[in-house]
């Protein structure tokens, strides 16, 4: 649903051009260019039409386009596009701004705009999943010699993305918010290379992805699930990526998979070095140990098998947001050559709570007869 809330997604958009993450590139049927106004200028135009109309509950549009990363699209040919799109969805005498933001690796805009017309009328919205949508986007592709749009969204998040991540907790929180909110943050602020060592992060905050089994239709697919882990490991329904807002899928991963391709040295050298230093305090356990990293920033992700044996270690750094894998580190910080420096074995496998015994239901089958004359107590005055 489209938030009412009309000064939200201006403020929202704003804030990134204070920031220097974002652009007010074009102002369609105001009075001023977009520079020449301030953020109640912009405001007041989309108010005049709103106050037309003061029964309507949904009164603001907030639009994202995106495209690839390798599309070359200057700010003339993104406000052609956004008059050409805004056109076709009903709302080209629409007064609208067109933001486009910096802060990720494919060019996108947004475009703010109110679903009040000149006669007070409500204009309608399209479903992203429509058929004519679709075929809209297409047509703009073709039309403005597009390899693909990289993603659309109508409506776009009511509220500034999280500014850090949250561990799910599904007692605590609505699922799909949480995990939204702590994707978003996680998947675009940390350096990752592979999807095994995005998951290294997000087991930090009680998430995991996953691609599906060999031959499974999602795999063939290359779809792509989030779940949320319960204190056991145990799963909850999945989230298909297709279902976030920023469809967060493995073509879209595979972009930062490629943007992180490089190491930091930085990080790499400032891990081995709390590592070592961690180790000469001769910490007197394993909790101790791991406790000693994290106040230096630094977390373990352990995954074990079925049968308790160590299946994936990795060193994650959240001062550089970077996961550091065993091959970068070394041999010199293998389990085998850390247990032997420490006297114990820093990475045990974790005990799981045991599960609640559930009494089993009464039987069904069989009626409880009233004891016979014999079996009754016999109660004396």
């Amino acid at each position: 649903m489209i938030s009412a809330k009309l000064t939200n997604k201006l403020h929202y958009n704003e804030k990134k051009v204070k920031a220097h993450r974002a652009a007010c590139i074009h102002a369609a049927n105001y009075l001023k260019d977009a520079s020449e106004m301030n953020i109640d200028e912009k405001t007041q135009r989309l108010r005049d039409l709103i106050e037309l109309n003061q029964a309507a509950r949904t009164i603001a549009a907030h639009i994202v386009l995106g495209f690839g990363t390798d599309e070359l699209l200057d700010n003339e040919k993104m406000i052609d596009i956004s008059a050409a799109f805004m056109h076709r969805i009903g709302y080209g005498n629409q007064p609208y701004l067109v933001y486009r933001h910096f802060d990720t690796a494919n060019p996108h805009m947004h475009i703010v705009s109110t679903t009040i017309g000149p006669d007070g009328r409500q204009i309608q919205l399209p479903h992203v999943r429509s058929m004519p949508f679709r075929t809209l986007l297409r047509d703009l592709e073709h039309q403005f010699q597009l390899h693909h749009f990289g993603r659309y969204s109508i409506p776009a998040p009511s509220e500034e993305p999280p500014k850090t991540a949250q561990k799910v907790q599904l007692d605590r929180q609505p699922k799909k918010q949480a995990m939204t909110n702590a994707l978003h943050y996680i998947l675009n602020n940390f350096h990752y290379r592979s999807l095994p060592e995005l998951n290294a992060i997000l087991r930090v905050y009680n998430l995991i992805a996953r691609d599906g089994r060999p031959e499974s239709k999602t795999n063939r697919h290359r779809g792509l699930s989030y779940y949320a882990l319960d204190e056991n490991g145990r799963q909850s329904a999945p989230m298909k990526a297709s279902a976030i807002w920023f469809k967060p899928g493995l073509d879209w991963l595979g972009k930062k998979f490629s943007e992180n391709a490089n190491l930091d040295p930085t990080a790499l050298q400032r891990t081995k070095l709390i590592i070592d230093l961690t180790v000469r305090q001769k910490p007197p356990d394993h909790k101790t140990f791991t406790d000693t990293l994290r106040r230096e920033q630094l977390a373990i992700s352990l995954s074990f098998d079925k049968d308790h044996m160590l299946n994936s270690l990795f060193f994650i750094d959240f001062a550089a947001k970077t996961v550091l894998t065993l091959a970068d580190l070394g041999s010199q910080y293998d389990p085998a050559s850390l247990r032997n420096k420490l006297g114990y074995d820093p990475f045990p496998a974790p005990v799981k709570r045991p599960e609640k015994a559930i009494a089993p239901p009464p039987s069904l089958t069989l009626r409880q007869q009233p004891p016979s004359r014999r079996q009754r107590p016999h109660l004396r005055p």
